[in-house]
């Protein structure tokens, strides 16, 4: 009955949230249904094989209810929805799902923005990136990557017009914060110096805006250098320092761990983004990430094919391109220089993804019109 009411839920907020965001209803709908089959995989795995919504799960049951940033506020969210419902594992799993069909909503709405006269091939490839695993596997659970990946899409969707979506953006921007404070400070720094030189917005809306993120981005840095246990005084050597000290971290006594301390900047990029590939697939789980990566390696040459082939690309008026490469190099450089496991970076890389694939789609589309 629990899950039942849960799942009529999900269907009510979907039909809402495509509305919002211009999806097809029937399109919505299938989204729902293919996100919740793997928030019941991701109750399976986890029950299976361990993970950190197992401790979240303890946690709301002991009723711990310390508001904070990270883990704490997923702690925090999920005590209360305990609390209010006594939800079981599964259920608050499908709870979270939710929020994570929201943000598969708002992907696909910012992918259709960009290819809307786009030939249908274009248009088919845009579907299998929002139907891909990964995408729901690791947003239709219990935990702090669901809510980071829905934060990300509707800052996406939002930046694609921003002059109409401002509320959007904002509680997008204040919802990464909650559960990624240091992507949150890397989102502001890079949107700052964008705003200040578009042209889409007035003049005196830019400075507004520039101010605005510049007085958050210097209030919240603290709590993410906390939240990142960087306790030291912010100077090169010591972030230095920091970076090898977490390329140490998590590889040694965990599965799917890799020693990236050796490897040279291309080369832990190439592995942040697309390791491992098929021939180093030790199970199912990895094999399937591993076509996946072989999959966006595609979507990366041909989007950059596209981009640098010589012919000028026209320029989309809602799309702040700027700022969608700024974030996501800086976020690709700085996560691939500090994680050490296939896993973490199968996940985590889908803070920033989505704004370089809608990018990448926008380059092919072009050049398929040409």
């Amino acid at each position: 009955m629990q899950i039942f009411i849960i799942l009529s839920l999900g269907i009510i907020i979907t039909l809402i949230s495509s509305k919002i965001f211009s999806v097809p209803p029937q399109k919505a709908i299938a989204l729902f249904i293919w996100h919740t089959f793997f928030s019941f995989v991701y109750a399976w795995y986890v029950g299976k094989f361990g993970g950190d919504a197992n401790y979240y799960y303890d946690e709301a049951q002991n009723g711990n209810y310390s508001f904070g940033f990270s883990t704490t506020f997923i702690i925090f969210i999920s005590t209360f929805f305990y609390e209010f419902a006594n939800l079981s594992f599964l259920s608050m799993g499908i709870l979270f799902g939710i929020f994570g069909i929201i943000g598969l909503l708002a992907f696909d709405a910012s992918l259709r923005c960009v290819i809307k006269d786009a030939p249908k091939k274009i248009k088919l490839l845009a579907t299998i990136i929002v139907f891909m695993p990964s995408v729901s596997f690791w947003s239709s659970g219990l935990g702090k990557d669901t809510i980071a990946f829905t934060a990300i899409n509707l800052i996406l969707w939002a930046s694609l017009n921003l002059n109409k979506r401002k509320l959007i953006l904002i509680f997008g921007i204040i919802s990464l914060f909650l559960v990624r404070p240091h992507m949150a400070v890397l989102l502001l720094l890079a949107f700052s110096p964008v705003i200040l030189m578009t042209k889409n917005l007035k003049f005196s809306l830019r400075i507004i805006y520039f101010f605005i993120l510049v007085i958050t981005t210097i209030l919240i840095v603290p709590v993410a250098l906390e939240i990142t246990d960087f306790k030291q005084n912010l100077t090169l050597e010591n972030v230095t320092d920091y970076l090898e000290d977490r390329q140490e971290y998590n590889w040694k006594d965990w599965d799917g761990g890799i020693d990236i301390s050796s490897m040279s900047p291309p080369i832990q990029i190439f592995t942040y983004l697309f390791r491992p590939l098929p021939f180093e697939a030790h199970n199912i789980f990895a094999l399937l990430v591993s076509l996946e990566n072989v999959f966006l390696m595609y979507l990366f040459v041909m989007g950059l094919f596209s981009k640098f082939n010589g012919r000028r690309v026209s320029v989309n008026p809602h799309l702040y391109s700027s700022f969608f490469w700024l974030y996501s190099i800086t976020a690709l450089i700085l996560l691939s220089m500090t994680t050490a496991n296939f896993g973490i970076s199968a996940r985590q890389k889908w803070m920033f993804l989505p704004f370089l694939i809608v990018l990448f789609i926008f380059y092919i589309a072009e050049r398929k019109k040409k």
